[in-house]
């Protein structure tokens, strides 16, 4: 009975040991061969795209056209080299009227023309609508007035000033003005001429003469008047947020027209000589730098006044239809990218099949004049070439230009991106889509540069998680791969650039370092050792078991 429960013994301890044995090579040959498919599949979602849209109603214009603010003119003076009677006769209405002109039996003959105020500056605000282009002036036109028996008896009269209007009638009789009542002491016919009949006011027969002080509304307009930026070069943004100075161009010319005597039309007057105060947009927050006058350099600081406001005298000889203003100025912005990832200055993400991807710039002004907008300002991205640009759009329908790097940098790859003009206080987002050609190829080895088999792979572009979506706040990564049995990663349709790679291994960051899209093979060499402590650990387990094993059989062979 003692024998067999010593051949059972043996016959368990037998089976045991070769269970063991089997156990402790196939763990260990099992994870040293662990392998996983290396090929991502990053074809996003229905929801990775929903989530990522920009919406009209998280942005709004604050411009709807690219037109700045100009300020307001208003004049201050002016001066009339000579003096040029009116059209005191305009239809076959009044045929006598005519013999008492051509016979001297009625003389008009302006004696004075004096400009009284500003009623209206020109001004131009393109952020509320008040726009108007011209200034509107109050005038003084005195004109002595003899009669001598005329056949008529009233006058017809209008200025020369094109397009102008009475607002007040006065006449002088020598002892006293009075100020006529429209309708009563005179009439305003369809063309708006006076119609005054004098013998009625005054005496009828003999000789009399008296003065009329006609009050008039005039209008002259600017012409060409205009706040250009002027650099040449576009301003280079570098940085998340950057200040720029830009120099702007103020413009403009001062036009007015008077009546062609045969009512044919207008012409231009060249007798009058203005002084004005320009009131530029946002003065408080720009710094002069140079003043032209009719082609003459002047020095701009003696016509700065204290609430920088600019004024030109009358000693300036600014002649209607015959002068220009230029003045030169700089404004100050800063520009700010809201969380771009890295210097990608952006958000990207995958929007059609596994490689049609667009790049998002959410670009905004953040200070600078509130009637002034930025424009001809780039960036560089190094990762879209202009071979795979696909469109380009932006939120507020603004033009986005994008030009090879090359060809303004030699030897810079990518592209060179013209933001849309902004303002201070908007977002104005812009996309750029693009294919996404390149392969990103990994082959990551061991201490002794061995493939290193079932390591984790993480990809970062910029800083962020590579996938379907990538950007600061949120991202859509790709599931991480593994190395497979010849230690390779394999990542297809990425942006041009480079990455970073993470080798994960047993749970740990094992590496991390800079990989490129122009390398057909980046090598990855970690310092993990050839024999992995499990291998060794069940190597000795292996060991020992067969040791254990032998003393076993040793004892108890002479019971066979």
């Amino acid at each position: 009975m003692s024998n067999r429960k010593h051949v059972y013994s043996i016959v368990s301890i037998k089976t045991l040991i070769i269970t063991l044995l089997i156990i402790s090579f196939m763990i260990p040959v099992f994870v040293g061969n662990l392998k996983t498919n290396s090929i991502i599949d990053d074809t996003p979602s229905t929801d990775a795209l929903n989530n990522s849209k920009f919406t009209k109603d998280n942005y709004s214009a604050i411009l709807t056209n690219d037109n700045n603010g100009l300020g307001s003119v208003t004049v201050d003076e002016m001066h009339f080299n000579y003096y040029q009677t009116g059209i005191d006769n305009h239809t076959e209405f009044y045929p006598l009227l005519d013999n008492d002109l051509s016979s001297f039996a009625l003389d008009l003959n302006t004696t004075n023309v004096e400009f009284i105020k500003t009623i209206n500056p020109a001004i131009y605000d393109n952020l509320n609508g008040t726009i108007k282009q011209s200034i509107t002036v109050k005038l003084n036109e005195s004109l002595i007035v003899v009669y001598n028996n005329p056949q008529e008896g009233y006058l017809v009269y209008f200025s020369h000033f094109a397009g102008a209007r009475l607002l007040d009638f006065y006449v002088d009789d020598g002892s006293s003005i009075i100020k006529l009542k429209e309708g009563i002491d005179y009439t305003l016919d369809s063309d708006n001429f006076i119609v005054f009949y004098y013998e009625d006011y005054f005496q009828q027969g003999s000789s009399f003469n008296f003065t009329m002080h006609l009050i008039w509304e005039w209008s002259i307009g600017l012409s060409e008047w205009s706040i250009e930026q002027r650099e040449e070069a576009p301003l280079i943004i570098t940085g998340r947020e950057q200040d720029f100075t830009s120099r702007f161009l103020y413009k403009f010319f001062i036009i007015g027209y008077m009546v062609i005597p045969d009512l044919s039309g207008t012409t231009q007057l060249d007798y009058i000589e203005v002084a004005v105060t320009i009131h530029p947009p946002d003065k408080e927050l720009l710094t002069y730098k140079a003043l032209n006058i009719n082609g003459i350099d002047r020095n701009i600081v003696e016509y700065i006044n204290p609430d920088k406001s600019l004024s030109i005298p009358i000693s300036d000889l600014l002649a209607i239809n015959n002068s220009f203003i230029l003045f030169n100025s700089t404004y100050n912005f800063r520009l700010k990218f809201e969380e771009p990832v890295g210097n990608s200055w952006a958000v990207d993400r995958l929007v059609d099949g596994r490689n049609i991807r667009e790049r998002i710039y959410f670009v905004s002004m953040v200070t600078g004049p509130p009637h002034i907008f930025l424009k001809n300002v780039a960036l560089y991205d190094k990762s879209i070439f202009i071979d795979q640009v696909i469109s380009s759009n932006s939120l507020f329908n603004r033009d986005v230009f994008y030009f090879d790097a090359n060809a303004s940098v030699p030897r810079q790859p990518g592209l060179m991106l013209k933001i849309p003009y902004l303002i201070v206080g908007e977002t104005c987002p812009f996309t750029i889509r693009y294919s996404a050609t390149q392969t990103l190829k990994i082959l990551v080895t061991d201490n002794i540069k061995m493939p290193l088999i079932g390591a984790n792979i993480e990809i970062l572009l910029f800083g962020a998680i590579y996938g379907t979506y990538i950007a600061n706040k949120s991202s859509q990564p790709i599931y991480p791969g593994t190395t497979d049995g010849n230690g390779q990663f394999v990542l297809y349709d990425v942006p041009h650039g480079n990455y970073t790679v993470r080798v994960i291994y047993q749970g740990k960051i094992v590496k991390e370092t800079i990989i490129d899209t122009n390398e057909e093979v980046n090598y990855v060499f970690t310092s993990v050792p050839h024999f992995p402590l499990l291998i060794l650990i069940f190597g000795m387990t292996s060991v020992i078991i067969l040791a254990i094993g032998a003393l076993f059989y040793n004892k108890y062979k002479k019971f066979r």
